[in-house]
């Protein structure tokens, strides 16, 4: 399992836009993805679950990503997550 810290930089939080570029990313692995906000986790490659945190600007995403291609889906990951 690889997981990855991320703290929002937008001043909008995590809005559709974003939520919908981590979603398009994660859908693409055959790893699961999952996004932790405090006590509340939600699968990554869902759009309307990642927009149902309520992600705002400075708050941190925790993403745990388990299965056969954990690497090359992280590093999508945190290439997706360099665009925001």
């Amino acid at each position: 399992m690889k997981n990855y810290r991320y703290i929002v930089t937008d001043p909008s939080g995590l809005h559709a836009r974003p939520a919908t570029m981590i979603a398009s990313c994660l859908m693409g692995h055959k790893s699961m993805a999952t996004v932790a906000v405090g006590d509340h986790i939600v699968d990554g490659s869902d759009v309307l679950a990642l927009m149902s945190l309520y992600v705002k600007v400075n708050e941190e995403l925790l993403f745990y990503i388990e299965g056969e291609d954990e690497e090359e889906t992280l590093a999508d990951l945190k290439n997706v997550l360099k665009k925001l």
